[in-house]
């Protein structure tokens, strides 16, 4: 890159510092405006990518599930009748004689995750935030977070 000297006022000096740090403002927001639209454009991808294999292991993890909840099925009906339990009972523990082996059998148990996290700790911060009753414990809770 070529350099050339410049005489300038010190009016003109500020004006060019200005419009500069105008720019790099300008740059900066555009950089992470193109960052996000790189992570968007990352995230569906990954998703594209891992979604099927995922789809393909949860339904193999369903039909699993589903042969040892009949594998069971009479440990549960004898155990349902030795200790007198209602029958709407909905999980169901059993450990072997050593004690070195445990399965918990249940209805209604989700094997997915869903993205309210966020959500819950918006809710959380909020609830911190409105334990803040003066400057000093304002700056505490915003240390904190």
């Amino acid at each position: 890159m070529e350099t050339k000297q410049v005489e300038m006022t010190p009016e003109d000096l500020r004006e060019f510092q200005e419009f500069k740090q105008k720019k790099e403002k300008q740059d900066a927001r555009k950089r992470r405006a193109d960052d996000r639209e790189a992570y968007k454009d990352l995230i569906d991808l990954t998703l594209e990518q891992v979604f099927p294999e995922l789809q393909k292991l949860s339904k193999l993890l369903a039909e699993k599930k589903k042969e040892v909840y009949l594998s069971f099925h009479e440990a549960m009906l004898m155990k349902a009748d030795l200790f007198q339990l209602k029958s709407n009972q909905r999980s169901h523990t059993f450990t072997n004689a050593a004690g070195t082996m445990r399965i918990m059998l249940g209805h209604y148990e989700t094997d997915g995750y869903d993205d309210t996290v966020n959500e819950g700790v918006a809710k959380v911060k909020a609830f911190i935030s409105s334990m803040a009753k003066d400057p000093e414990s304002k700056m505490l809770v915003d240390g904190i977070l």
